[in-house]
């Protein structure tokens, strides 16, 4: 029996390896959509997959120990660093703010804040937003799933005002971008197409000209989805990597259903130049906090994309009545 249960441990150190460099899989759009919905959600979750196999390792080497024989342990290490390493690095890099560019920009300028958050299908509690937001101070405010009676409610509670209508639906389409009442808006958009949801843009004229797009891409989870979530990233990079792009700071905020495990989020991230904005420092700052679910956040699918600015600091918000937790970011342009 013991010689029947011996192998376990490294078959289930390979199948976590497996699961663990799902990162670095670029199959999604080549698969029948019942079966590539299932790739993105492995990937967002492949941290699992390391775990496991780094409790897998121990084991093995642990066998490997009591039976006098270094070479099976030596070649599990080998394998775990061959997948875990290069996973690791892919995801790790992937619009990593500067250090060396953020310290020399460090210098006296002007810090935007701005906020993003989910408010689920327009069913978060109205107080809860006000009192975050008043809290956080944000100069901008993204709101996604939203609806015109939840947006009207958080004008009348911050002073924050929206750059243009947003659309009157009782599903996930409606986004806004608020600003404050004094802050000069020019060029606003109701809604730029870029995604299956409303993408409203605006650009900000003082203190400096930035450009603002609130973002939310269709989820992946879906078999009748994933073709759109692919569309969506492929527009948003095709639509910012592109020769013509504006010279002025860029913030893309909101849901964008896309963490860096997923290769197609990685390479809008790597076509457009923008990074993102989590964190003032540490592992943090690298990966950042993970914004859903809400009660037990797992993946970070909620961010502040920067261009021609530097990332000063950022974290996470709960807000009651929401599915995510919400995002701020302090940005020097």
């Amino acid at each position: 029996m013991r010689r029947l249960l011996r192998p376990i441990p490294a078959v289930a150190l390979v199948l976590f390896l497996v699961w663990a460099s799902t990162p670095l899989w670029r199959i999604t759009g080549a698969l029948p959509d019942r079966l590539a919905r299932l790739v993105p959600a492995a990937q967002a979750v492949f941290v699992v997959g390391v775990l496991g196999a780094l409790i897998c390792l121990v084991v093995v080497c642990w066998q490997a120990w009591r039976r006098r024989s270094a070479v099976p342990g030596v070649l599990a290490v080998l394998l775990t660093a061959a997948v875990v390493a290069p996973v690791g690095i892919v995801t790790a890099q992937a619009g990593a703010p500067d250090t060396e560019a953020s310290g020399e920009s460090g210098g006296p300028g002007e810090t935007l804040r701005v906020m993003a958050l989910n408010t689920y299908f327009n069913g978060v509690d109205d107080a809860s937003i006000i009192e975050e937001t008043r809290r956080l101070d944000p100069d901008v405010l993204v709101l996604s799933e939203t609806s015109p009676a939840e947006v009207s409610a958080v004008e009348r509670g911050t002073g924050l005002t929206s750059t243009s209508a947003v659309q009157d639906s009782d599903g996930a389409s409606g986004t806004a971008v608020l600003v404050r009442r004094d802050t000069p808006v020019s060029d606003a958009a109701g809604d730029e197409e870029l995604t299956g949801h409303q993408t409203p843009s605006a650009r900000l004229s003082a203190p400096v000209p930035v450009d603002v797009y609130g973002v939310h891409t269709l989820p992946p989870a879906f078999s009748d989805l994933i073709s759109g979530w692919e569309d969506d990233l492929g527009t948003l990079r095709d639509s910012f990597g592109s020769s013509d792009v504006v010279d002025v700071p860029l913030v893309l905020a909101g849901d964008f259903n896309a963490t860096v495990a997923h290769p197609e989020f990685r390479e809008f991230l790597d076509r457009t130049g923008l990074t993102r904005c989590e964190g003032s420092g540490g592992i943090r700052r690298v990966t950042g906090t993970p914004t859903w679910p809400d009660r037990f956040p797992l993946v970070r699918i909620d961010h502040i994309l920067i261009r021609d600015g530097s990332c000063e600091d950022g974290g996470t918000v709960r807000v009651a009545g929401t599915d995510h937790r919400g995002v701020w970011a302090d940005i020097a342009v």
